[in-house]
């Protein structure tokens, strides 16, 4: 499938105006807000925080480790922060620790109870493809001082209950975190797994649903525009935008 833009940025702002045109909040910003055009990825966060980390959000990305070369990755992204002992050490930031208001307790727990499981196989039946749950773990350095490895492992779904693993996975990391939940065959697995994953006060987890699609530009008149992958795609999971 394709979408009617070339660039993440686009494509984001776009979104971003068809969800606020929905009456919803939706404040659209790249991941390198000193670098705004050459960001790959773009977020449409439903807050004016800055601290975007906290919300489950719209995520629109060409980066290499969502997407391939020529394609952009929409969905919806939300991510675990480290533990509290490491931020009190000062080896990071005391707004990088993963407290109770995070929006990453709630999918996790939405992952067990089946709550997610409409919204993917509404997605997936609409797109008439399977939807991509795709895991990025890593241990962040603080103000990029080197770029360390990450594992990263891509499921898809078509009825938001089991899972099949796409692809070769890839454990980069010394700790080779995602490597237990390699093996999930359910949501219901992979949450499990997510709950207990090897050291999880050091580890920074990524995890989206979502859809890759093939770059095009606004002359293509059969390829997605925004508002389509609005409807398609994003409109199952508006209620975890938040």
């Amino acid at each position: 499938m394709r979408v009617a833009y070339s660039s993440s940025a686009d494509l984001a702002r776009s979104i971003g105006a068809d969800w606020v045109a929905r009456n919803r909040v939706a404040y659209t910003w790249p991941y390198n807000r000193f670098k705004w055009e050459e960001s790959e990825t773009w977020w449409i966060v439903p807050a004016p925080d800055r601290q975007a980390f906290l919300y489950s959000k719209i995520i629109v990305s060409s980066s290499r480790r969502l997407s391939q070369e020529g394609q952009l990755f929409v969905g919806l992204y939300v991510e675990k922060g480290v533990g509290r002992d490491l931020a009190a050490a000062g080896y990071y930031p005391e707004e990088w620790v993963l407290g109770p208001t995070w929006r990453w307790h709630g999918i996790i727990n939405d992952l067990t109870s089946g709550r997610l499981t409409r919204a993917i196989a509404d997605a997936a039946v609409h797109l008439g493809q399977p939807i991509e749950i795709k895991l990025d773990a890593h241990v962040p350095t603080h103000k990029g001082a080197i770029r360390p490895p990450h594992d990263l492992l891509t499921f898809r779904s078509t009825d938001g209950v089991e899972i099949t693993l796409a692809g070769r996975p890839i454990f980069a990391t010394q700790e080779r975190f995602l490597e237990s939940t390699s093996g999930a065959q359910t949501l219901i697995e992979l949450a499990s797994g997510l709950r207990t994953i090897p050291r999880s006060e050091t580890v920074w987890v990524n995890l989206h649903f979502g859809r890759t699609f093939e770059r095009s530009g606004l002359h293509d008149t059969s390829a997605l525009s925004a508002q389509q992958l609005v409807d398609l795609l994003l409109e199952p999971f508006a209620s975890w935008v938040v």
